[in-house]
C-alpha cells in the first residue's frame, strides 16, 4: 500500500513538472508573439 501511495506522489510531481514546463512554454511563445 505504500509503495502505491509513493508511486502516486512520483506520478503526481511528475504531471505537475510537466504542466509547468507547459506553462512556460506557454507564456514565452505568447510573449515572442507580442513583441
Amino acid at each position: 500500500m505504500r509503495r502505491h501511495i509513493i508511486n502516486k506522489i512520483g506520478q503526481m510531481a511528475d504531471f505537475a513538472i510537466k504542466n509547468e514546463w507547459v506553462a512556460e512554454a506557454q507564456s514565452a511563445i505568447m510573449f515572442m508573439c507580442d513583441s
